[in-house]
């Protein structure tokens, strides 16, 4: 019994201690639960909350909250705001309406916390140097889950994840703060910020963000940050990261892989980016930035071809190419480094290689193009440039040109500042292929268009520059080695020509060409100011081809007058176009055979003088059907009026009159024969028509002839046998007599025919519009001492036998004239006889 009783009284007081545990634990738990439900619901007492953000304020973690209530996921933080010290900053840097936080020890001497946010709005700092705008998706931060712990030098953050825009962020890092922070301290450390206090305006932000919406993202993004931040001083700050994505598209643009590292530690900020199309092109690049200095360099590099890469260009650069009709059939290939150079003018130090696979500029195509690019400040210049240029030999019966393309090789360059660009190029190539895309620059198209290469293009050296606000400063210098070419419409077999343009003047110095079998050396300048044009020439071709070397609108030579094949010129001197008053010049010329109207002159040989408005052919020698001829000949040549005035003196002995009628009647059949002697002494104008214009007077004599057998005295011999019918022919074999040009027509009043047994005289005028006007009375037998007796008996008769011969020189009529008796009209082309 005893020994029961001390078990039953320890079985006692253990469930009383038991009883007593529970009813303090039921205490706790109701305690706890009431303690929840007042936290939850009023949250932390205001002067608890207002202690902990004092400290954390006095601890160097400026932030500010609302209301702090408890939840089952933690502390809840309601108006969440973490500020930035700078004075210019108003607005919290990060800003939470409900942040939750775990793991809080708020008034121990070291702080650590658990937080999440949904939704997580930034403001970024005036120090960071970027100004976003407020509408920006670039302000706020999904589903942000971090580790804190606050000590009193510094702020560890761990295992922090975020998504922004898009991307999956992770972040590691540690920001070191001051013991005791002091007003002096904080403004030292102001002054010695490691970043330029504006680095990304929002209107630049803005733009960077239309192109990254632009972008889609198949397996996200992933950005990989660890940093550590040094308040005492920003410049012993470090920062690394890396951002690396999956396939990328951007409209019809998709890359297979994405990679961006770099970091920063002062006084450098880096960036290395990698991007791979179809695993086997590449865009990399690589940036680095002083902080210190200001100085920016960079490098990139491009093997993508894909056409789709040009999608990415900026709006203004896309603008640009639009204006200037330049195409890309391919995304070039470059290597391009730039810098060092103050960040806003890195552009103004690049160098590097690009290369083309085809691009067409104003409707020139290029095949290929590769070459050197520099800019120092202004100074904007691409070497080693070759290219391979497509013909567009469809358009060759159009231009006149074979419109081939070739290689060019050659080198550009352009002076911003100064708005000047000069190129340089060589290579072989149609320079017509040039006209589209020189066809702003009027004095370019003006020169190339002077020549044309019908069959195919010519090794050419070619170098142009000009100011763009002066374009009396262009020049253009055209080095050229071609067969078969056309210079200001006229052929050559071959040329060398150096062809020079500035200030309004366009040198040919070396000219050498061939028009088979003929050649032309020396040099000429045209100067368009004074509208002169200045030669040394001497070869053998054709005055037509000179004349429209020098001066091609004055169309003298090759269509009022042509030269031989066989034509030797040596000429110097001047010839004024634009008034011809300055014109002064020397040539002596030989041909073997010359053209004028009415007169063919063969052998011919002269000087040529020029001065002022008149161009004097003296000295003249030459032959002429077989005789010999000698002439003066001068024309007036006046710009202002399209009258050509000219006056000739020409003698002409013992030429082939038959040669001389099928001549001037383009008759090969004509008939008839003698020794022709002549002068004249004439004026007319070549503009015009020479009966209507021609003043004159000359002489003729026919003799040892046989005239008889002209068609112009068929319709008199028949008429002559009506008359005699014991005459079969009515045989010529003399004319002489003098002549006058005036009125339209060629005036004669001693006519003399002459024949053996019958003679005539004649008297009358020819006109080309109304033909023959003219008389002719029969004499018996010549101008003998027999003839004059034998006339005083017959004269009386035969002046009752007079002819009238009326009538164009193809078809005259014949009819006598006093006894009014008419001869039946023949057939068509006989012409028509009268007779008593």
């Amino acid at each position: 019994m005893s020994a029961k009783k001390p078990e039953r009284r320890m079985n006692q007081g253990a469930c009383g201690i038991l009883r007593i545990l529970f009813r303090v634990a039921g205490v706790v738990v109701i305690v706890a639960l009431g303690l929840f439900i007042f936290l939850r619901t009023y949250g932390l007492p205001d002067p608890l909350l207002r202690e902990a953000v004092r400290r954390a304020n006095t601890a160097g973690v400026p932030i500010d909250v609302d209301r702090v209530t408890l939840t089952l996921r933690g502390w809840r933080a309601s108006n969440f705001r973490y500020y930035s010290k700078h004075p210019d900053d108003l607005k919290p840097v990060v800003f939470a309406e409900r942040l939750y936080l775990t793991h809080l020890r708020p008034f121990a001497a070291e702080w650590s916390l658990d937080a999440e946010a949904a939704v997580v709005e930034i403001n970024p700092p005036v120090e960071w140097g970027i100004d976003v705008p407020s509408d920006s998706g670039l302000r706020v931060i999904k589903n942000l889950k971090v580790s804190v712990e606050i000590y009193s030098d510094r702020v560890s953050i761990s295992q922090c994840s975020a998504q922004w825009m898009g991307a999956g962020f992770n972040v590691d890092g540690l920001i070191i703060k001051p013991l005791k922070p002091s007003p002096r301290i904080a403004d030292a450390a102001r002054k010695d910020r490691a970043v330029p206090a504006k680095i990304i305006d929002a209107r630049r932000f803005e733009d960077w963000e239309q192109r990254l919406r632009a972008f889609l993202l198949d397996e996200g993004l992933d950005v990989h940050i660890n940093f550590i931040i040094d308040t005492r001083k920003l410049a012993d700050s470090k920062v690394t990261y890396r951002v690396t994505a999956g396939e990328i598209a951007s409209g019809n643009t998709g890359l297979s892989s994405f990679e961006i590292v770099g970091g920063y530690a002062f006084p450098r900020i880096d960036a290395d980016l990698s991007m791979l199309f179809y695993e086997e092109e590449h865009l990399k690049a690589s940036a680095a930035y002083n902080v210190e200095s200001g100085q920016a360099e960079g490098t990139i590099d491009n093997t993508i071809a894909s056409r789709q890469l040009l999608n990415l260009l900026p709006r203004s650069v896309a603008d640009f190419l639009v204006k200037e009709r330049l195409t890309f059939g391919s995304t070039p290939g470059f290597s391009i480094a730039f810098g060092p150079a103050l960040i806003g003018d890195i552009l103004e130090a690049v160098e590097g290689t690009f290369e083309v696979d085809e691009l067409n500029y104003r409707g020139m195509e290029v095949k290929a193009l590769k070459g050197h690019i520099s800019r120092t400040d202004s100074l904007l210049q691409f070497e080693g440039l070759h290219a391979s240029v497509a013909g567009k030999e469809h358009l060759a019966a159009s231009m006149g040109s074979c419109m081939i393309g070739g290689h060019v090789e050659g080198m550009a360059l352009w002076d911003m500042s100064n708005q000047l660009f000069r190129v340089e190029a060589s290579g072989s190539l149609d320079p017509s292929l040039l006209l589209e895309p020189l066809d702003r620059v009027g004095i370019a198209t003006n020169v190339i268009h002077r020549f044309r290469f019908p069959e195919r293009p010519p090794k050419i050296s070619l170098q142009l520059g000009s100011s763009l606000t002066d374009w009396k400063t262009f020049f253009i210098n055209i080095d050229t080695v071609a067969n078969n070419v056309s210079i200001h419409g006229t052929p050559f077999a071959s040329a060398n020509v150096s062809a020079k343009y500035a200030n309004k003047v366009l040198q040919l110095d070396p000219l050498a060409v061939t028009q088979e079998p003929g050649f032309l050396r020396g040099a000429t300048h045209i100067d368009f100011r004074t509208r002169t044009a200045g030669f040394d020439v001497r070869g053998s071709l054709k005055p037509y081809a000179i004349e429209d070397l020098i001066y091609p609108r004055l169309d003298l030579f090759g269509n009022r007058i042509k030269a031989g094949d066989e034509t030797k010129i040596t000429a110097i001197g001047t010839l004024d176009w634009a008034t011809m008053r300055n014109t002064e010049f020397i040539a002596e010329v030989t041909t073997d055979h010359l053209e004028i109207p009415l007169v063919r002159m063969d052998d011919f040989s002269a000087t040529v003088l020029g001065k002022g408005p008149f161009i004097s052919v003296e000295n003249a020698k030459f032959r002429s059907y077989g005789g010999a001829g000698s002439g003066d000949f001068s024309i007036r040549l006046d710009p202002l009026t399209k009258a050509m005035p000219y006056e000739l003196d020409i003698d002409i002995k013992q030429a082939d009159f038959l040669a001389f009628l099928k001549y001037i009647t383009k008759n090969a059949k004509m008939s008839a024969s003698g020794m022709l002697s002549a002068s004249a002494h004439c004026t007319a104008d070549m503009a015009g028509n020479f009966f209507e214009t021609a003043k004159g007077s000359g002489n003729v004599l026919i003799k040892d002839g046989q005239l008889a057998d002209l068609p112009l005295f068929g319709g008199f011999s028949r008429l002559i046998r009506n008359v005699f019918p014991a005459f079969s022919v009515f045989p010529i074999t003399r004319l002489q007599g003098t002549f006058e040009l005036r009125d339209g027509a060629i005036h004669s009043d001693d006519a003399y025919f002459e024949g053996d047994l019958l003679s005539a005289k004649g008297w009358g005028k020819y006109s080309n519009k109304n033909g023959f006007d003219a008389n002719l009375q029969v004499q018996a037998l010549n101008d003998s001492a027999l003839s004059k007796v034998v006339r005083v008996i017959t004269d009386p008769f035969f002046k009752l036998l007079e002819m009238k011969l009326e009538g164009p020189l193809g078809n005259p009529t014949w009819r006598l004239e006093k006894l009014q008796r008419s001869e039946k009209k023949p057939d068509a082309g006989k012409g028509s006889e009268e007779s008593n």
